[in-house]
Formats: structure tokens, C-alpha cells, sequence
């Protein structure tokens, strides 16, 4: 269907069988619907595609984070979600920030206990960074 005119001469059965044009029991005028609604969750969603190329995928996230931040606030009932892998890895890195400062504070307690000394296990503890930072930099 190329015109309003084909649409108004589509052909509508009615009770008794009988072939009525569109044109006389509806009016069509043109106007714009939407052609796809997406789902996620049973939720319509509106999706934003973002391709990195070149870039680590954590200060992607950031630049989409702080690109988020600086939109007006949404309409009442709408929510902004970010999907895809910067969760995951927004997740892993909170987890492994955990595990490292576990793994601090159990080395200390140890080493508390092996000492029998709080403030010479605080030392220890305190000289980790520099070291590790004195490594990287000669072996990088």
C-alpha cells in the first residue's frame, strides 16, 4: 500500500458476509506509531548502543556513568539502567577491592599475632605499597 486511498478501499466483512470499504465505516489519516517496541524484562526498553574500539571497557563505563549523570533527571516512571559488561566488571572489581582488603587486614591480625606487637605489624603493613610500587616501577 503506497496512499491513504489504498488503505480506505481495503475491503471489511461485515455480519452477513457482505464486503464494505474501510472508507465507509473508519476514517484513515496518516501519522506516525512506533514500529517495534523492545522488551526487556516484560519492561519496554529504549537500548542506546555504544562501540568502543581502542579503549579498556573501564573508562568506557566512566564516560557513560558520567554522561548519565549529566542528563536531566528522567521522566517520572522511567528508569536508566546500564547493561552489557560494564556491570559485571564494575561487580568483579568491587569484589576483588573487597578480597585485597581482607586479605590486608588478615596478613596484619597474623602478623599481630606473630609479633605479639600491633604497632610493628602496622609497619610491615604500611611498607606493602612502597614495595610493590618500587617492583612495578623497575620491572615496568
Amino acid at each position: 500500500m503506497n496512499s491513504i486511498e489504498s488503505v480506505e478501499n481495503i475491503p471489511i466483512l461485515n455480519r452477513n458476509d457482505q464486503s464494505v470499504l474501510l472508507r465507509n465505516i473508519a476514517q484513515a489519516k496518516e501519522g506516525t506509531a512506533v514500529g517495534q517496541y523492545q522488551r526487556y524484562n516484560m519492561q519496554r526498553t529504549i537500548t542506546v548502543t555504544a562501540n568502543i574500539a581502542g579503549a579498556d571497557l573501564g573508562s568506557m563505563g566512566k564516560l557513560v556513568a558520567q554522561a548519565i549523570k549529566e542528563l536531566d533527571n528522567p521522566p517520572t516512571g522511567t528508569t536508566v539502567a546500564v547493561r552489557g559488561q560494564v556491570v559485571p566488571l564494575q561487580e568483579m572489581i568491587g569484589g576483588l577491592q573487597t578480597g585485597l582488603l581482607l586479605a590486608v587486614v588478615v596478613i596484619f591480625l597474623l602478623l599481630a599475632a606473630n609479633f605479639q606487637s600491633v604497632q610493628l605489624s602496622l609497619t610491615v603493613v604500611a611498607t606493602a605499597p612502597a614495595v610493590v610500587a618500587a617492583w612495578c616501577w623497575r620491572s615496568g
